[in-house]
């Protein structure tokens, strides 16, 4: 049996890693897409942002690609028209590559064969991230947030001073709600946000269309005492909304938490309606 380069089998298995990378960053650019997309016509908080994001992060390529056709997503057509291609190669690499090509990882000349292919794949899938990018880059201009704003915030993150969001997991359409607090915004104008716990201590605000996630204080939470003997109880987080800002969340106790604006300048009213 033919001895095997070590160099030949780091090589390959290196840019092996690398498409799977260049896969990872795809993935993420077109569900920033699809995030960018869907708050068009939307007032929300980075939190909501944040959450929302993450929620994307969760699918799969194929979901993102059904998702950015559904969405109708305003891409080029030389992306738009690679949607079956990516996913095919994709599918490729993460489910068949190695079986498919075991063969090849008998001889030098195979593991040189699959290290062209990877590298051709690489050069593929960073093509088609960076088309996705600028267009993703170009929805920030037209928001006012230019090249060098977004350079300098990844300078942060780099050097460490700037830290992200941790990971939070997606919110269930029911979940069990223990406490109910609020947080002062502004106390000479008695603006206050409603923050409420779940049973594994997760911390939730009111976003659009439901409660997101939230990263706040919990020494800074005032607890609403008199829901106390209503809690802890379960609700529904992912309530029917008509229109964004306008909604109930409605908690098995009968307690029913009533979200609405009529006019998002002056901001958004909220409020938790006591059975009678």
């Amino acid at each position: 049996m033919e001895e095997i380069d070590s160099e030949l089998i780091k090589e390959a298995y290196a840019q092996f890693g690398l498409c799977i990378y260049q896969i990872q960053c795809i993935e993420k650019s077109f569900a920033i897409s699809i995030i960018q997309n869907s708050f068009d016509n939307r007032s929300i908080s980075s939190a909501q942002y944040d959450y929302e994001l993450s929620k994307l992060f969760e699918n799969t390529l194929g979901q993102l690609l059904t998702k950015c056709t559904k969405d109708n997503i305003k891409l080029p057509n030389e992306i738009a028209k690679e949607y079956d291609s990516i996913l095919e190669k994709r599918n490729y690499i993460v489910h068949d590559y190695w079986w498919y090509n075991s063969d090849s990882l008998t001889s030098n000349d195979g593991f040189t064969i699959l290290i062209s292919e990877l590298k051709s794949l690489n050069a593929y899938f960073e093509n088609l991230d960076e088309l996705v990018s600028i267009e993703n880059e170009k929805y920030l201009l037209q928001k006012g947030i230019d090249s060098q704003k977004l350079e300098a915030i990844l300078i942060e993150i780099l050097e460490g001073k700037r830290k992200g969001r941790n990971k939070q997991r997606v919110l269930k359409k029911k979940e069990n709600i223990i406490n109910c607090y609020i947080y002062m915004i502004d106390i000479d104008k008695g603006n206050a946000l409603l923050v409420v716990e779940l049973d594994d201590n997760l911390l939730c605000t009111i976003g659009d269309n439901g409660l997101i996630p939230i990263e706040i204080d919990k020494s800074r939470l005032t607890l609403i005492r008199k829901m106390e003997k209503y809690l802890p109880a379960e609700s529904n987080l992912g309530p029917s909304v008509s229109r964004y800002w306008n909604y109930y969340i409605d908690l098995k106790t009968r307690v029913r938490i009533k979200v609405y604006t009529k006019d998002m300048v002056k901001g958004v009213i909220w409020k938790i309606e006591y059975p009678k």
